[in-house]
């Protein structure tokens, strides 16, 4: 999104979308590079609701991607 951006010579929004506020807090704010990135660049982070059925899905999946 960032290359589009410089390429285009325009400024567009920006937004990374989590449904997990643990996962979203990494872009909170701090010395963590996600944080700089997020200040450096002006993107947004929206946190979103997910049902649980579809959370303990993404775990699940997530666990065996981690192998």
């Amino acid at each position: 999104m960032l290359f589009i951006e410089k390429m285009q010579n325009k400024t567009f929004r920006k937004i990374i979308v989590f449904a997990d506020e643990e996962a979203a807090s990494s872009f909170a704010g701090g010395e963590s590079w996600y944080s700089k990135l997020k200040e450096q660049f002006n993107i947004e982070v929206i946190i979103v609701s997910i049902p649980e059925s579809l959370r303990s899905s993404l775990i699940a999946a997530q666990k065996r991607q981690y192998r």
